[in-house]
């Protein structure tokens, strides 16, 4: 066999073994790709689903904790609507103690006024036996003391009777005021009991709320150390609505920056899910499709922002309730023991009195300021607010959302500035401002409140 021939057959040989191998990895190399593809589509199908569980089941968390917020605000609600109630009644019930009392003494000093009165005419009845006239038979010569003794005796004996009848309606009478005045003492501890257990239930409430607040423990510390820090800062009240409306622009701002930042999160996901559905299309996967698709349909929404609807304070005129059970000291333009105008209300309390939000906004500071003590301001909206003062304890944070009726603190045992109050009951300051002005808040009270 020639040179050529054997070479021929090495070729011959090795060529077939070449295309072989060509032609066998080939299909191997593009199934190995097409099962890489397959694998890594459900890899990501995987991961979308398990986020998806996570994130429905964070939903249902959320919505959990939503309800159990609004039903505790609710009862929180009601609750406060029953301590102002058992504060009234308790009031009612110490005034009702008081005039009785008053009526009591009056009734004794009567009773013993009339008893010496009888006691006089009982004397001259004795002194008269004693001593009787003499009989006209025996003495004619006495005819004129015996006249003069009989008118005596004709009129003591109808004075005597007269006022043994008053005596006796005055000791009736006597009787039934101390009854009343027992009924009044036992509704009066009956109130105060249960005042101090609505009193506990309320506090429970609020415990149970803060658990369930959005805030962690040291995002409500830093809020309140961010008060704290406003309120040394501010020279006055005008200071210090300066300094919060600054503060409102900050975090104006970063919030639109965190929106924007969450709107670019937003179209990046968007595009992930497109090219998993150009994906998952091309390799006919209808139940992933379907899934994709869904998803695109959520991530398409735009985010719903939570707004709470305020009806325009300037509406709410003759509708509002006052944030105490009290007397009224001083009104708007009044002066005060300084002799200065007043600038809002001075309202007397109970001790430790309940205090409720007079209308729907949001806490725009809550915190001790300057010579103000616990103050607490509600933005209402379109540039009004209500700032609140003379309290013992806050139960609001910043940035709270409060509703009319919704507890926002309770008042101290006495006075803080005893030179506001001769009687050393608390008193609560509240003040309308518009702006940064003082207005008279007259037009916007549904009802009077009594002078003390």
């Amino acid at each position: 066999m020639s040179f050529l021939s054997k070479n021929r057959q090495k070729v011959s040989v090795f060529v077939p073994f070449g295309v072989v191998f060509t032609l066998i990895w080939t299909p191997f190399y593009a199934f190995s790709a097409e099962n890489s593809n397959k694998n890594d589509l459900k890899q990501l199908e995987i991961a979308i689903e398990s986020g998806k569980v996570k994130e429905n089941s964070l939903k249902r968390t959320a919505a959990e904790i939503n309800a159990e917020r609004q039903i505790l605000n609710k009862q929180i609600k009601i609750a406060a609507k029953q301590i102002q109630q058992s504060e009234a009644h308790l009031s009612s019930s110490e005034k009702k103690l008081k005039t009785l009392s008053v009526e009591e003494n009056l009734l004794n000093q009567k009773y013993v006024k009339r008893k010496k009165i009888l006691a006089t005419l009982l004397s001259a009845l004795l002194r008269l036996e004693k001593n009787p006239p003499p009989a006209l038979l025996t003495k004619p010569d006495d005819a004129s003391n015996a006249l003069r003794s009989a008118i005596i005796l004709g009129k003591i004996v109808p004075e005597v009777k007269k006022q043994s009848d008053i005596i006796g309606h005055d000791l009736a009478n006597l009787k039934q005021i101390r009854m009343e005045l027992t009924s009044q003492q036992n509704e009066l501890i009956r109130n105060t009991q249960a005042l101090r257990k609505q009193r506990n239930v309320i506090a429970n409430l609020l415990e149970q709320k803060l658990t369930l607040s959005s805030k962690t423990q040291a995002e409500i510390k830093a809020e309140q150390q961010k008060m704290a820090s406003l309120g040394q800062k501010a020279k006055n009240i005008r200071d210090l609505y300066r300094k919060l409306e600054q503060q409102k622009k900050i975090e104006r701002a970063l919030a639109d920056k965190q929106a924007l930042a969450r709107e670019a999160e937003r179209l990046r996901e968007i595009e992930a899910q497109k090219k998993l559905l150009e994906l998952a299309k091309k390799e006919q996967n209808n139940q992933s499709v379907k899934r994709i698709e869904t998803n695109l349909t959520q991530l398409k929404k735009p985010p719903s922002r939570q707004k709470h609807a305020l009806v325009s304070f300037a509406n709410l005129k003759r509708k509002l309730p006052y944030p105490a059970q009290g007397h009224l000291l001083k009104k708007f333009g009044e002066k005060d023991t300084q002799g200065r105008r007043t600038k809002g209300l001075t309202i007397s309390t109970r001790p430790f009195a309940q205090i409720t939000s007079p209308a729907t906004g949001t806490i725009l500071f809550a915190d001790y300021f300057s010579n103000y003590g616990h103050l607490v301001i509600i933005d209402v909206g379109n540039n009004y607010s209500i700032l609140l003062t003379g309290l013992g304890k806050i139960a609001v944070l910043p940035k709270q959302f409060v509703e009319v009726g919704d507890p926002i603190g309770i008042m101290p045992k006495t006075a803080i500035n005893l030179a506001q109050n001769n009687a050393n009951s608390p008193i609560l300051y509240v003040e309308f401002r518009r702006s940064d002005k003082s207005i008279d808040s007259a037009a916007w009270w549904r009802a009077k409140l009594s002078r003390k």
